[in-house]
């Protein structure tokens, strides 16, 4: 998240024990944090190395065979600010996709 919102606004009732729900959000703003979480977790990023090796596990991508992607993975990597959850979610997103367009 880039900057706080009301979660009714999107449909998502607030967690709580009785509704069994529960929500995770990550952002490198504290603003953010403080606005909307009632529990902050503060995960410490990952160094570019470990994030693009994170980041080819998750995608299932091959660097060897589509070196074209490296330059925009590092791109996505630094938007991830080496966050571990948002690299897995990304990445992830992306499995095996070998297209750079998508």
């Amino acid at each position: 998240m880039w900057e706080a919102i009301q979660l009714e606004e999107l449909g998502i009732h607030e967690p709580t024990k009785e509704n069994g729900c529960k929500l995770v959000i990550t952002t490198r703003s504290w603003d953010v944090c403080r606005f909307i979480v009632s529990t902050i977790v503060k995960v410490k990023s990952l160094l570019e190395n470990e994030a693009l090796e994170l980041f080819f596990e998750k995608a299932k991508l091959n660097i060897s065979k589509v070196p074209t992607l490296k330059e925009t993975v590092e791109l996505v990597i630094k938007q991830c600010a080496g966050l571990p959850l948002t690299i897995v979610i990304i990445a992830s997103s992306l499995k095996g996709e070998q297209d750079i367009h998508e």
